[in-house]
């Protein structure tokens, strides 16, 4: 295992439990940008809960 997947698991699964990029960057040292471009998972599970957090619906079909 590398650490780069490392970092990518931390981001992604910290990310997941709502801590922002700002906020990551920190942690990590690198910038909001490299973060957000090649670190950030985003998958539709994670999109689905932003939406229903969003807009407060009980569920989503569409995703």
């Amino acid at each position: 295992m590398s650490t780069n997947i490392a970092v990518k698991t931390f981001i992604t699964l910290f990310a997941k439990k709502g801590v922002s990029p700002k906020v990551l960057a920190e942690i990590t040292g690198k910038t909001v940008k490299v973060i957000v471009k090649h670190y950030y998972g985003i998958d539709k599970e994670l999109i689905k809960e932003q939406m229903i957090k969003a807009f407060r619906v009980s569920r989503l079909n569409a995703i």
